[in-house]
C-alpha cells in the first residue's frame, strides 16, 4: 500500500512539473509568427507552433540536463540514443557500435568496389601530375576501449583493417597503428573526435605518407586551454561548459581563411598561405575540423570539401596537385553508393561472348558530362568483376557501386558520346570476357 501511495505521488509531481514549465512558456517574450492566408487560415501554424514549444518551453536545457544527469548517475545509461555513456568518463557515438560488435561486415565484393573507387581516383589524380593519398581515421572505441559491459567487443577484423589488406595499389597511411604506436591517449574523452594533439599526429603521417614536409607544430610554442566542450557531452547536456583542454598553438595562424566560414563543421572551406606550397584537394568529414589549421600552414591553397559524391574534377579548378581522401571509420559505408565525379578512364577496347541478360539496367543523363549509371545481372557477378562501357571504337573503366537492390552496380561520367555509335556494356572477370549491346537514349 505505501509503496502505491509513492508511485501516484512520484508520477503526480511529473505530470504537476511538467505542467508548470508548459505554463511558463507562455511567459516568455517570443510570440507565434505564422503565415496567414486571405482566408484567414494560418497556414504553417502548426509548424510555427512546433518550433515556438521547442525554442520556450521553460527550463528546456536545463531539464534535459537534469534527466540526463539522474539515468548516468542512479542507471549508468544514456538519456540520448545517439551517445554511449562508457567507462573513466569516456563517451562513444551510438554510431560506431556496430563497427565495435562487427555487426556491419562489408561482403567481400562491397570491400572490392571500395578497393576499386580508391585505384581510380588515385589514377585519375596521377593523370593530373598530382599526388593522392588515403587514410581512415579510427573510432574512438577501436582505440580507446572503454566500452560498457553490454558492448561485446567483435572477434574478427573489422572493415577498415580487411579494406587497407586490400589496398596494394592505393597509396595510404595506416592511422590505427600510428595512434597504436602511441603511449597516450589523443582522442577527446567527451568528444567523437581525436584531440588537437591527434589531430597533429594524423598531419604528420599524412605528409610523411606522400613523402612532403611537414612542420612540427609540437616543437613550437603553445598553450593548454581548457575551452573545449565535447560534441557528445553537448547532445547529452545542452548547457554544458568546457570541459576538456585544448592545444592552442601561436604558430598556427599564417593563413587566412577565404570563405566566409563560421566554423570548420562547414562543408566547404578554401584557404590562402603565403608562405606555403602547392595546392591541397582535401574531401574529408567532421574528423578533419582540426586538421584544417594544420594543413593550411602547410599548403599555400587549401580546399576542403565534405559533400558527397566527391568531386574530382574541382583539380582542375583549382590546379590542386595534392589531393587527401580522410573518412572516419564509421562513415566508411557512405563509400558503398558513392562514385566521384570524374572522367571515366580509356581502356584498351575488348571483345567479350554476346550475352542476352548480362546488362539489367543502364541510363544515360545529361548535365555537365554524360553520366551512365545501371547495374549487370548478378548471375554474372564475382568479387573481382570489372565493369566497362564500349562505344565505337573506344571503350571506358566504369566505376563499381554497391546500391539497395545490388554489389554490381556502375556510374561513369563521359565528356561526350556519339549517340548513333554502337555500344555495349562489357564485363570481365579473370580474363574471361562479356558483353551485351545496350541503346544510347540520353535524358536531359
Amino acid at each position: 500500500m505505501k509503496r502505491k501511495v509513492f508511485y501516484t505521488f512520484y508520477i503526480f509531481s511529473i505530470m504537476l512539473g511538467l505542467f508548470a514549465l508548459f505554463v511558463l512558456m507562455f511567459f516568455r517574450d517570443e510570440k507565434i509568427d505564422a503565415d496567414v492566408e486571405e482566408n484567414g487560415i494560418e497556414y504553417d501554424y502548426a509548424e510555427e507552433l512546433e518550433q515556438y514549444v521547442s525554442r520556450n518551453f521553460a527550463f528546456r536545457t536545463q531539464a534535459i540536463s537534469m534527466f540526463t544527469s539522474f539515468k548516468r548517475n542512479v542507471f549508468a545509461s544514456s538519456a540520448v540514443n545517439d551517445v554511449i555513456i562508457g567507462n573513466n568518463g569516456y563517451l562513444y557515438y551510438k554510431d560506431t557500435a556496430a563497427d565495435y560488435s562487427g555487426l556491419n561486415q562489408f561482403t567481400d565484393r562491397e570491400l572490392y568496389n571500395i578497393k576499386k573507387t580508391l585505384e581510380l581516383m588515385e589514377e585519375y589524380v596521377e593523370s593530373k601530375g598530382g599526388e593522392f593519398l588515403f587514410a581512415i581515421a579510427p573510432n574512438k572505441n577501436s582505440l580507446y576501449d572503454y566500452m560498457p559491459y553490454n558492448y561485446i567487443k567483435g572477434q574478427d577484423s573489422s572493415n577498415a583493417t580487411r579494406l587497407m589488406e586490400t589496398l596494394d595499389n592505393v597509396s595510404y597511411v595506416d592511422l590505427f597503428k600510428m595512434f597504436e604506436g602511441k603511449n597516450e591517449e589523443l582522442y577527446f574523452k567527451t568528444d567523437t573526435h581525436w584531440n588537437d594533439k591527434g589531430a597533429y599526429y594524423a598531419y604528420e603521417a599524412m605528409q610523411k605518407g606522400l613523402g612532403n614536409e611537414y612542420i612540427d607544430f609540437l616543437s613550437t610554442e603553445y598553450a593548454m586551454e581548457k575551452t573545449h566542450v565535447g560534441d557528445l557531452t553537448n547532445m547529452l547536456y545542452p548547457n554544458s561548459q568546457p570541459t576538456e583542454y585544448r592545444y592552442k598553438f601561436a604558430s598556427k595562424n599564417k593563413f587566412k581563411v577565404l570563405t566566409r566560414t563560421r566554423s570548420y563543421e562547414q562543408a566547404y572551406i578554401e584557404t590562402y598561405n603565403e608562405q606555403g606550397e602547392n595546392s591541397l584537394l582535401m574531401f574529408r568529414d567532421s574528423f578533419a575540423n582540426n586538421l584544417i589549421e594544420y594543413m593550411s600552414n602547410t599548403y599555400e591553397y587549401g580546399i576542403y570539401d565534405k559533400n558527397l559524391p566527391y568531386d574530382m574534377t574541382l583539380m582542375d579548378k583549382y590546379e590542386s596537385n595534392v589531393v587527401i581522401v580522410s573518412i572516419a571509420e564509421r562513415n566508411l559505408k557512405e563509400y558503398l553508393e558513392m562514385a566521384p565525379i570524374m572522367l571515366a578512364p580509356k581502356r584498351e577496347v575488348v571483345s567479350g561472348s554476346e550475352e542476352e541478360n548480362l546488362c539489367m539496367d543502364i541510363r544515360f543523363e545529361k548535365s555537365e558530362y554524360i553520366k551512365v549509371s545501371g547495374c549487370i545481372n548478378s548471375d554474372y557477378g564475382a568479387t573481382n568483376a570489372d565493369m566497362y562501357l564500349k562505344v565505337g571504337d573506344a571503350m571506358y573503366e566504369l566505376t563499381p557501386v554497391t546500391g539497395q537492390a545490388t554489389e554490381y552496380g556502375f556510374v561513369g561520367y563521359l565528356e561526350k558520346i556519339d549517340m548513333f555509335a554502337q555500344a555495349s556494356i562489357v564485363v570481365s572477370i579473370d580474363g574471361e570476357t562479356y558483353e551485351q549491346e545496350v541503346n544510347i537514349e540520353i535524358e536531359e
